[in-house]
């Protein structure tokens, strides 16, 4: 396996920040994406676990899963899997904030009190409820599984990497925190535990509400509650007698004790079913405690349907699949024809269609994870900016950062057609949503 070393530029198209960890998944780099102008993390599986054609197709397969799900403000977006040359490559969105692992640890997390243990609840129960919508079951819920970003931002990563590395065959590790064979032991459901022994076990979004309630309780305990997560509900009611807890951790609201024994039921059938439901209900008790509204709120399903395609659009796009990629804006426009990243995107040039186009030979886009809504000439950002205008490319401010938008399918001058347009890219990652500037003038 080629190693990627910091600085180097690879397929033209991946300049390498940093190597960030090599572990139980294998390698996971920092590199930025020259034609999108973001950060993106790679993940590469370590060799032993890829180590025959049939390995590899499982692995692909289940990543493919996370690729295929649809955006969501809470949910680490996974751009594609790319073989490079002999190994699958997961490329998904950056997020620079660590993990909720690191900041429990650290008491980072306990600094802003009992909202900031809610707000993190809330949202990695959001993230989970849109992906259980879209049929997917995490099955590696954890802290370790759940990344911050510096605005607060909370979102879950590594939707199918469980799965895939059960696939490939992955033996078991020797730490009981660390994911293995499709599960980590300290956080897992009763049922998955059976099921990893080999019994005959179907797994339903149950499972992942008992291992987000193990992470909840991590968040009062200020460390992993038990190494047996099947064990969750016993260390559940041990707590607030343990003389050793930290008196930096705030107190846990009998609500949330309460809720937590229903995610701890023995009997799946029992535990909640919705963890939108879930949600709402900390929602509610976070303005009790913090004595003003929830501030976050649900992305609406018609945008996030319109992103998911033109996202889609893109990567199909960096992988080559013309055709395919504008295809999927064509239906991302039928979903919301105003869909400004879109319209955009679909009206630049995206170089021959005979396949001999390459990532290099085509314009420069990027996400942006901002909702807005247009009414004719007009933008408006959730943040309550607008951009109005006819032709051309104004520049804006939103939240605080300078923003444009692009007019759809004005011709580039030609005394600037030197100087490719860069596309949008969505990652869901911010609470207001127009494109940011990309320098041009």
């Amino acid at each position: 396996m080629a190693v990627w070393l910091p600085g180097q530029v690879v397929h033209d198209l991946y300049e390498v920040r940093d190597v960030i960890t090599s572990g139980g998944m294998g390698v996971v780099y920092h590199v930025r994406h020259r034609g999108w102008g973001v950060d993106l993390a790679v993940k590469v599986p370590r060799p032993d676990l890829v180590a025959s054609p049939e390995a590899v197709r499982g692995f692909e397969a289940e990543a493919e899963r996370w690729v295929e799900l649809a955006p969501h403000p809470h949910v680490v977006d996974c751009v594609y899997v790319r073989r490079l040359p002999e190994l699958p490559h997961v490329f998904a969105e950056w997020a620079d904030g660590g993990s909720l692992a690191e900041a429990i640890g650290t008491r980072r997390l306990h600094r802003g009190g009992l909202p900031a243990l809610l707000d993190v609840a809330i949202q990695s129960a959001w993230g989970l409820a849109h992906a259980h919508a879209s049929g997917l079951i995490h099955q590696d819920v954890k802290p370790a599984n759940i990344l911050l970003l510096g605005d607060g931002t909370a979102k879950l990563t590594d939707f199918g990497l469980a799965r895939a590395r059960a696939a490939a065959g992955e033996r078991p590790a020797d730490s009981v925190f660390v994911s293995c064979g499709g599960l980590t032991p300290a956080y897992c459901s009763p049922e998955q535990a059976r099921a990893a022994s080999g019994e005959s076990v179907g797994l339903t979004r149950a499972t992942d509400v008992w291992s987000w309630g193990v992470s909840v309780l991590e968040m009062f305990t200020g460390r992993p509650p038990v190494t047996d997560g099947a064990l969750a509900g016993d260390a559940l009611a041990r707590f607030g007698k343990d003389a050793d807890l930290d008196p930096a951790l705030p107190p846990m609201p009998e609500p949330v004790a309460e809720l937590l024994a229903r995610c701890f039921a023995p009997d799946p059938d029992e535990r909640p079913s919705d963890l939108a439901e879930v949600a709402d209900e900390l929602a509610a008790l976070y303005e009790e405690v913090a004595g003003q509204p929830y501030p976050r709120r649900r992305p609406s399903a018609a945008q996030l349907l319109a992103d998911g395609l033109s996202n889609r659009a893109l990567s199909l796009l960096d992988l080559g699949q013309i055709d395919r990629a504008e295809r999927l804006w064509d239906d991302a426009l039928n979903a919301d024809p105003h869909h400004p990243h879109t319209v955009y995107n679909r009206g630049l040039p995206t170089g021959g269609r005979d396949g001999s186009a390459t990532p290099d030979s085509w314009p420069a886009w990027r996400r942006c994870g901002r909702t807005t809504s247009t009414t004719g000439s007009t933008t408006t950002c959730s943040a309550s900016c607008t951009w109005s205008g006819a032709t051309g490319t104004t520049p804006w401010r939103c939240c605080p950062r300078r923003h444009e938008r692009p007019v759809p399918r004005t011709p580039v001058p030609s005394r600037r057609r030197s100087r490719r347009p860069r596309r949008f890219r969505r990652p869901a990652s911010r609470s207001c949503s127009t494109p940011e500037r990309t320098g041009a003038p």
